[in-house]
């Protein structure tokens, strides 16, 4: 004859219902432990949990990341100083307004590029560098605008070179990162500045 099987659910609630109680829902389990061991995680079930902190954590710094914060911060100097010059001396309004702009984003990743420099390399202090393309200022003149535009031109370009080996040999993300940016934005400024000086040229 069949086997009359009872289960944990039907037994808890015959009980209640003998005792006039009505059943709470939380109170049943939909899948009953068979056995201690099943409250317990394995120590298998354990070790697939992620350590966020050993995962995440990002390689360090190399010679190649020293060697682009050090030539970078320098030219990116050079760049404001050509900057102000443009400030002071430039007679289209686009080529200031160019400039401030240079001023601001370059600024910027002045200072970035000396934090990371101070806490991976213990100073944010980076090396003269005398082998900048073209020149800080310029004589004024009238054919200031395009003579600039020019020279920022070259600068750029010596700019990329050094953003594109970044992108080859450095070991932190951060530094990927700003030198793609550098590409993109210089690439783009490169046209800009074309444009105007064929334009100033005639």
């Amino acid at each position: 004859m069949p086997i009359l099987r009872t289960t944990p659910i039907a037994l808890a609630l015959a009980t209640l219902l003998a005792t006039g109680c009505q059943p709470a829902v939380t109170s049943v389990s939909a899948t009953p432990s068979t056995s201690p061991a099943a409250a317990t995680p394995s120590p298998a079930a354990a070790t697939t949990s992620p350590a966020p902190v050993t995962s995440s954590a990002a390689p360090a710094a190399s010679d190649a990341d020293r060697a682009f914060i050090d030539g970078m911060v320098p030219h990116h100097e050079m760049a404001v100083m050509m900057a102000d010059d443009a400030l002071a001396k430039a007679t289209h309004q686009e080529l200031k307004d160019f400039a401030t702009k240079v001023k601001a984003d370059q600024g910027k990743e002045i200072a970035e590029m000396k934090a990371w420099r101070q806490a991976w390399f213990g100073s944010a202090t980076t090396p003269a560098d005398h082998s900048m393309h073209g020149q800080a200022t310029l004589p004024a003149g009238t054919d200031y605008d395009r003579r600039w535009a020019d020279e920022m031109v070259k600068h750029h370009q010596g700019a990329l070179t050094m953003a594109q080996t970044a992108l080859a040999a450095s070991t932190r993300p951060e530094v990927k990162a700003l030198a793609q940016r550098i590409i993109d934005a210089q690439k783009a400024e490169i046209t800009q500045l074309e444009g105007w000086s064929r334009a100033w040229a005639q």
